[in-house]
């Protein structure tokens, strides 16, 4: 498929030359209401890529919920597998598991949570930000989120089913995915969640903290007053990036 991404090096001191230099990386989706240029647009991720020294992709994903649409393209495979060899073929971007990241916002962290939990081998971490991590709990909330006919057809398009409750115990549920590391939690990518007080998926997120807490699963969470929006996700992505500078070992729960 023709596709759009946007990558972000950190520029080098002169001493290492690029060629020589193998970059950590983010992979960063946007959320169902954005495209590849948001992150770039409206955050200061440029400027975090820098003063951590990471690298930054941010794929294209439309309205797909990062799924193998039934009707459409192929996204889960695309950015779980396809786009990492891709780029790490022509950049600079180190192929370890430990150097190896996966974040985002709303479908974004939906995405995040689906990906990272299938693939742990590819992923050492994982960031989901105002996530819709209850995906099979959405129509459910007092949001309403099925009774718009519009949120309906987006559902239909992305899965090729009419409620999300179609969803629930199945490899397209994180919660489900979350739990089937009970037993083995060694094998889980660290993660972090970060949700606003605000904001509408909120009670969402607390249904997937609470899922980690009841199997013994690390989580680190994190809540402050915020909604749905840029400022929440700018603040958000900063404090992933400082947790994984500390190693990512910080859990429980911090609010702001």
């Amino acid at each position: 498929m023709n596709t759009d991404i946007n990558v972000i090096l950190p520029e080098t001191d002169g001493k290492k030359k690029r060629e020589d230099t193998a970059f950590p990386t983010l992979y960063l989706l946007h959320g169902a209401s954005d495209n590849y240029s948001n992150w770039v647009r409206f955050t200061s991720i440029e400027r975090y890529a820098q003063e951590y020294g990471i690298a930054v992709v941010m794929p294209e994903a439309g309205l797909s919920f990062y799924n193998n649409m039934p009707n459409g393209y192929d996204c889960y495979t695309y950015v779980a597998k396809e786009l990492i060899a891709f780029t790490r073929a022509i950049f600079p971007l180190s192929a370890k598991r430990e150097d190896t990241y996966l974040a985002g916002l709303s479908m974004g962290g939906y995405g995040t949570m689906r990906i990272a939990l299938r693939n742990p081998e590819v992923f050492t971490a994982a960031g989901t930000f105002s996530g819709a991590v209850d995906i099979a709990a959405m129509s459910s909330t007092e949001t309403g989120f099925m009774d718009e006919p519009v949120q309906k057809r987006l559902m239909q398009r992305a899965f090729g089913v009419d409620h999300t409750k179609a969803l629930e115990n199945t490899d397209a549920d994180p919660v489900y995915l979350l739990r089937s590391y009970r037993s083995c939690p060694e094998k889980m990518p660290r993660i972090y969640q970060s949700c606003g007080t605000r904001d509408f998926l909120y009670e969402q997120n607390q249904s997937f903290k609470k899922a980690a807490e009841e199997c013994g699963l690390p989580v680190h969470y994190e809540e402050w007053e915020g909604d749905h929006n840029w400022p929440f996700w700018d603040v958000s992505i900063r404090r992933f990036l400082e947790w994984l500078k500390k190693g990512g070992k910080e859990n429980g729960v911090d609010a702001m």
